[in-house]
């Protein structure tokens, strides 16, 4: 799907692949025909998470 344009590329960090999850919520919507959920494509962002103290 990333090769055909409807999927966003990964972001990688040597052996370690990440998608931008926003991205992700928007190619998942444009292929579906639904528009995008503003609130879906960041939710969860603002929460802290179990990697926050190993960024730091």
């Amino acid at each position: 799907m990333v090769e055909e344009g409807h999927a966003p590329r990964p972001i990688r960090f040597g052996k370690i692949v990440l998608w931008h999850r926003p991205s992700l919520v928007s190619a998942a919507a444009r292929m579906s025909g639904a528009k995008p959920d503003e609130t879906a494509l960041f939710s969860g962002l603002e929460r802290a998470n179990e990697w926050d103290s190993v960024l730091k």
